[in-house]
């Protein structure tokens, strides 16, 4: 009698083992996964931003064409903006305060702009020059669509992160494995906003 009971208790304190083992482990791996996301997302948010930055002296040169008597002075913001995004790749962790409202109004700065020229060029009367700029329009909307999901994203992935340390029981194992809460700043909501939003009246 003694003998299957023994053996029953081996096995429910293998699968117990095994269980806490699994729990343990699948939430330090989901920590470890979670912190990937948030350099990710950051990447992405940066990737975005240059692609936009890459498509202004494209729109400068359409300006000058359809308009030459108003060009439009971005050489100052372009460098700018340049310059931080080389700032927040080179941090490792999520953005401080500092960096997060020095870059947010680097591009809100920019989009401004792109707004103001776009309105500047709705007066083009010549067709072939319409076309011209409507194809960059799009190019425009894409990249600005791309900035706002990406902006979005980074928010989420961070208080996901941040939320998950902080719930029992998960949070156990946060601080069992050194996961502590990141001291982070979102971005606000008019920050990085959709292409309809940021360009149209």
């Amino acid at each position: 009698m003694q003998n299957p009971l023994l053996k029953f208790f081996a096995f429910c304190s293998i699968a117990a083992v095994i269980v806490l083992f699994c729990v343990v482990f699948g939430g330090y791996t989901s920590f470890y996964r979670s912190q990937n996301r948030i350099e990710d997302s950051k990447s992405a948010l940066v990737e975005s931003c240059r692609e936009r930055l890459l498509l202004l002296p494209e729109l400068s040169i359409v300006m000058e064409k359809v308009s030459p008597d108003l060009p439009p002075d971005m050489n100052h913001s372009l460098e700018k903006a340049k310059v931080i995004l080389g700032n927040v790749l080179q941090q490792k962790h999520p953005l401080d305060q500092e960096m997060t409202k020095e870059f947010e109004r680097s591009q809100t700065g920019l989009t401004m702009q792109i707004k103001e020229i776009f309105a500047r060029l709705k007066d083009v009367s010549e067709p072939e020059g319409m076309k011209e700029i409507e194809a960059l329009k799009q190019k425009f909307f894409k990249a600005q669509d791309n900035l706002y999901i990406a902006g979005d994203q980074y928010n989420y992935e961070v208080s996901y992160f941040n939320g998950r340390v902080n719930s029992f029981p998960v949070s156990l194992i946060a601080k069992l494995f050194g996961f502590h809460e990141i001291r982070y700043y979102p971005f606000s909501d008019q920050a990085f906003l959709p292409a309809r939003k940021a360009f149209e009246p």
